[in-house]
């Protein structure tokens, strides 16, 4: 093979470029700057799959006599905005398509080609035999996908506090003790040589600098921490205004697994509209009725 095809990212984002042995570069497709994160084609070579970065697959025919011809093309809508497609392959048989996102998400995608590939490659044997006892996560103390990702990176951040804390206080450590020596050294000497303690001591003015510089950070960090816990309270009252303030009771059904047997309860948490409007009708009737008596 004397001719490769490559594709960029930045300025040239979506562009599909022709290099050949003789150092000669040409732009063969323009994707108007959306980037390709990888593409695949299929054994007989007659499509080419771009997966683009704003979530759509760009199918192209290839054209046997001119590979470099992409009118015969279009794409598909498939995925969200801004994702990133790490691998992009087809099954054993090419009859699907599967992508695999940085998110963590894995789409298939059934291949209506009618060729018949020249050679199947056999899938994995599987063993029929059903185990007899499957063993359940339990969904409220797993951690789904999202909450692991969270937890790996705090658990990265707090190793690497911990390791800065163990080397700040290393280093503290052997400056204490080389002041210490210093302090004795001092002492040992002649009367009329012996350096005042004061001079070992800092400048004020300098303890006084960092004592202030601590308080703007720590001044930053609660104003900080007050206004995510305004932004969590104004989250929560939407939620709650939304969605369960409006609801004056909820319907819960507990249903058996091993028997037919079912349990439905209804947890009022306030008066319905109903009682409120009945209310004001009696109170209206008495006040009529004592009207009419007087």
């Amino acid at each position: 093979m004397d001719i490769m095809w490559f594709s960029m990212d930045g300025t040239d984002s979506g562009r599909v470029y022709e290099k050949s042995l003789n150092h000669t570069c040409d732009m063969i497709y323009d994707a108007g700057h959306v980037e390709i994160n990888n593409c695949v084609i299929n054994e007989h070579r007659t499509y080419i799959f771009f997966i683009m970065s704003d979530g759509n697959i760009l199918i192209t025919k290839v054209n046997p006599d001119n590979a470099r011809d992409f009118s015969t093309s279009w794409q598909l809508a498939l995925h969200s905005f801004n994702r990133f497609s790490s691998q992009t392959c087809f099954s054993y048989n090419e009859k699907y398509l599967f992508t695999c996102w940085r998110d963590g998400n894995i789409f298939s995608y059934k291949i209506n080609i009618n060729e018949e590939p020249t050679k199947l490659i056999s899938p994995r044997s599987i063993s029929r035999q059903c185990p007899k006892e499957v063993e359940d996560n339990d969904g409220y103390t797993k951690l789904s996908l999202e909450e692991l990702k969270m937890k790996i990176k705090h658990d990265l951040k707090c190793t690497t506090t911990n390791r800065n804390r163990e080397t700040l206080r290393q280093r503290l450590q052997s400056l204490r003790a080389q002041f210490e020596d210093l302090l004795k050294r001092n002492s040992a000497l002649p009367s009329t040589q012996i350096i005042p303690k004061q001079e070992f001591e800092i400048h004020p003015l300098i303890t006084q600098f960092f004592k202030d510089e601590h308080q703007v950070n720590l001044a930053c960090v609660n104003r900080d921490h007050a206004v995510q816990i305004e932004i969590s309270q104004i989250k929560l009252w939407k939620t709650r205004n939304r969605f369960t303030d409006p609801l004056d009771c909820f319907p819960i059904t507990v249903k058996g697994i091993s028997s037919r047997g079912w349990v439905k309860t209804i947890p009022q948490r306030k008066l319905a509209k109903e009682f409120h409007d009945a209310l004001i009708l009696v109170e209206e009737k008495m006040k009529a009725e004592n009207e009419t008596g007087t």
